[in-house]
């Protein structure tokens, strides 16, 4: 797990509280989340004090890490790649079908839409022990908010893409792409590909 931690491939998604760490995957409810409520539980804003978060990843322990509820939400991936190619006006079957173009012209599409894995697993092994999932956010919310003492909150919804439903516009390339790009998520996350 340390090593996970240490070489974190995004540390600004990093949010520490109190024995707690959330790995935060890009567009899986983590505004509603955070900026409705846990930004006043943070230790670290890791955007506004990056300083305190590259410290905490550089002084912390495997032994002080076990102590620590490490979690993460995640999302179905055809809806998330919907939401992402939303975000940002562009449709999801040309976000497919021009990907790599895309993503290298803005690093922060590159970010958003990273395969949830990459947050969650090194090495093939899973190293957050609590999963949400954003279909169940609410739920899901309130289990964590229990599990890591906080009081329970009732979500806003932030930053909320304006998009239809995935199974009414994807052309089957598009599926197709989502299915080979996306498939450790897929795998991992025990969301049905079709």
């Amino acid at each position: 797990m340390i090593d996970f931690i240490k070489n974190y491939h995004n540390p600004s998604s990093l949010y520490i509280g109190n024995k707690w760490l959330w790995l935060r995957i890009h567009k899986n409810a983590g505004t509603s989340m955070y900026d409705d409520y846990l930004c006043d539980h943070c230790i670290n804003h890791p955007k506004k004090d990056s300083r305190k978060a590259l410290k905490w990843i550089r002084d912390i322990t495997e032994e002080q890490l076990k102590e620590y509820t490490v979690w993460a939400c995640v999302r179905n991936p055809y809806d998330r790649f919907n939401s992402v190619a939303s975000m940002f006006g562009i449709g999801p079957n040309r976000f497919a079908r021009e990907f790599d173009s895309l993503r290298g012209k803005k690093s922060i599409i590159k970010r958003h839409s990273e395969p949830q894995h990459l947050f969650t697993h090194f090495e093939g092994k899973q190293m957050a022990g609590v999963i949400l999932r954003f279909e169940n956010i609410q739920s899901d919310f309130n289990f964590i908010c229990d599990t890591i003492g906080l009081e329970r909150h009732s979500l806003k919804r932030i930053n909320r893409s304006n998009h239809g439903n995935w199974y009414e516009t994807f052309n089957r390339e598009t599926i197709d792409f989502v299915n080979r790009y996306y498939a450790l998520d897929f795998a991992y996350f025990n969301y049905w590909m079709i």
